[in-house]
């Protein structure tokens, strides 16, 4: 395969004529490469570009060139693009799809469009070869130099109504075309106006809701604060009053133990005032018995002295009584002592039961400690509970106002992509509308460029006919002489107009008043296809 020499760029900003001058120029120059090339030579046709994946590879058949010129279609149009051309700084991998895949259906629409235009183009080549053989041997049948001479006549005068309808023709699709043209641009301008209007309304409602959004959590997160606030205060308050009746229990439980220590010692005083009260009245005890001592003695030796005075007779009877004395005086001294064991038994008793009795107090005092450390442990605990709670709850809290706040960011997030998103792929959609339209308008411009081209050429090449039949006719030279001078001021007056029309493009005021009220008829209906 080989590229096309002197390819044609698809610039919209090339004139249709000069885009014409350079197709037809690259379609002449196909031609001379295909007769001067060998037989066996491949040149890019319409159906190689199907299949082809190559985008350097550009159209050479001459054919295929000449279908291209005739629909006004760029062969740049046709040429297979990869994906990464439509890449764009900032563009998504989707959209650069869509650019693709419609270029894709585009490109292959316009390549069978050119071959069916191909296909004509052939059959109307195949066409005229057989008219103009049909011609050239009708006129080497035909008859005298009259009856030519009125055939070039009648064809003169044909060919000049043909040249005025066509002249028509082109100022009445000229004028249609600059209509459709400023309709066309008079409706982008407005989609352009309705689609800015929209952005910005879209914008500013888009800011409203978010700062809308921004103070309804702002409001959230104050009244969390404040509700936090509340279980700060409310918390602190209960722990104050906690404190408050561990200080009246610290204080009973301290007055409790100031009781008791007032009860020991009151008790202990007791006790020893019991002590004291016990040891006189065992020394008075044991002065009573040392003096009932003391007198027995006395009274024995006075008794002694008495009996040592009576006779012995009473010996007997003296020492009977000594005997029951002492037996007596044993007795006293035993039942005293019997008294004074039993009183130390009951004193140790007591003072056992004293002391079992402050054992049980300090067991309980114990215990009682031990149960205010457990109560106070237990508040302490539950305090801290309730702490650990009131902190749980205030992390909970926090941490759904910022899951809240972070799923209402994604919401809003994904909103303003998904409005990002629809706005890009609505901007690419009007993009490729806007690029259609624009390549539509230049085929119609480049196949009117072919058609005023043609018609000149037409007007050119009836013209040096008709000068050729006049001068070989010697016996109608003057006749001859006016011909062309008439032809030439005709054609010159022509090809004047068809550049004044084309610089100043007023061709509804070129128009006569049937064109004209016929271009008001088709503008109202639409323009007509190209060919009819």
């Amino acid at each position: 395969m080989s590229h096309t020499p002197g390819a044609v760029i698809n610039d919209p900003s090339v004139p249709p004529d000069l885009w014409t001058e350079q197709m037809l120029r690259a379609w002449k120059h196909a031609i001379d490469a295909a007769k001067h090339s060998p037989r066996d030579k491949k040149f890019v046709n319409l159906d190689d570009l199907l299949e082809v994946t190559d985008h350097t590879v550009r159209l050479s058949s001459p054919r295929s060139l000449q279908a291209c010129l005739h629909l006004g279609i760029d062969p740049s149009e046709v040429v297979y693009r990869p994906m990464d051309t439509f890449a764009e700084r900032g563009m998504r991998r989707e959209f650069q799809q869509i650019k693709y895949d419609h270029h894709e259906t585009q490109r292959r629409e316009k390549l069978q469009r050119l071959k069916e235009e191909r296909e004509r183009l052939i059959r109307k080549s195949d066409e005229d070869k057989s008219r103009a053989s049909a011609a050239s041997e009708k006129r080497r049948k035909g008859g005298g130099d009259r009856d030519l001479m009125d055939r070039d006549r009648k064809r003169i005068e044909a060919l000049r109504r043909r040249q005025q309808r066509e002249m028509e023709q082109m100022a009445k699709y000229e004028a249609q075309r600059q209509q459709m043209a400023d309709e066309n641009q008079a409706r982008v301008e407005a989609e352009r106006r309705t689609a800015e209007r929209k952005k910005a309304e879209k914008l500013k409602k888009d800011k409203e809701w978010q700062e809308e959004l921004r103070k309804k959590e702002l409001e959230k997160v104050k009244e969390e604060e404040a509700l936090e606030k509340r279980s700060r205060q409310m918390a602190a308050e209960r722990y104050a009053r906690e404190q408050q009746q561990m200080q009246i229990e610290a204080e009973r439980q301290k007055q409790l133990q100031r009781e008791a220590v007032r009860k020991e010692q009151e008790r202990q005083q007791k006790q020893e005032e019991f002590r004291r009260q016990l040891e006189r009245i065992q020394e008075a005890q044991q002065e009573v018995l040392r003096k009932r001592q003391e007198d027995m003695v006395r009274k024995d030796q006075e008794r002694q002295r008495v009996m040592e005075q009576q006779n012995k007779e009473r010996q007997a009877a003296n020492a009977e009584a000594r005997r029951l004395a002492e037996e007596r005086h044993q007795q006293v001294v035993e039942n005293f002592a019997h008294q004074l064991a039993k009183r130390q038994s009951d004193y140790e008793h007591k003072q056992e039961e004293l002391r079992i009795k402050l054992k049980m107090q300090e067991e309980r005092h114990r215990q009682l400690e031990a149960e205010k450390r457990r109560k106070e442990e237990m508040k302490e605990q539950q305090r801290q509970e309730v702490i650990r709670e009131a902190q749980n709850e205030r992390e909970r809290r926090v941490q759904e106002l910022l899951a809240k706040a972070h799923e209402a960011d994604m919401i809003l997030q994904n909103f303003i992509m998904q409005k990002k998103l629809a706005n890009a792929r609505r901007a690419v959609e009007h993009q490729i509308e806007f690029e259609d339209k624009t390549t539509r308008v230049e085929n119609i411009k480049r196949v009117k460029a072919l058609q005023r081209m043609q018609i000149l050429q037409k007007i050119e090449a009836e013209t040096d006919r008709v000068r050729r039949l006049l001068e070989s006719r010697q016996h109608a030279q003057e006749r001859h002489r006016a011909a062309n001078v008439n032809l030439s001021i005709h054609r010159q007056s022509m090809n004047q107009q068809l550049e004044r029309l084309s610089v100043s493009k007023k061709w509804r005021e070129s128009l006569s008043e049937e064109g004209r009220a016929e271009l008001e008829k088709v503008g109202k209906s639409g323009l007509p296809s190209i060919g009819e």
